[in-house]
């Protein structure tokens, strides 16, 4: 089943602030490039790779299932 670009720019969005983190920190931290990161969160990237959404989730300390929208919350086991 394919996940919804919008609501996983929303969710990752969502996990990224709760850690007070920039794009940029996140980028830095899961080695996916700012831009991308800036496009998925603004839905302007409707196909990401499962690496790209996998390295976000292990940054963020989310799950996958959380950013791609199959889970209720957002997942988020890190502390800011």
């Amino acid at each position: 089943m394919p996940f919804d670009a919008d609501k996983l720019g929303e969710r990752l969005m969502l996990c990224r602030r709760r850690l007070g983190w920039t794009q940029r920190q996140l980028a830095d931290a899961s080695g996916v490039r700012t831009v991308t990161v800036t496009r998925i969160e603004r839905g302007k990237m409707p196909h990401v790779s499962l690496d790209v959404v996998y390295r976000l989730a292990e940054a963020l300390g989310a799950s996958l299932d959380a950013l791609t929208g199959r889970g209720e919350d957002t997942g988020v086991t890190r502390q800011a």
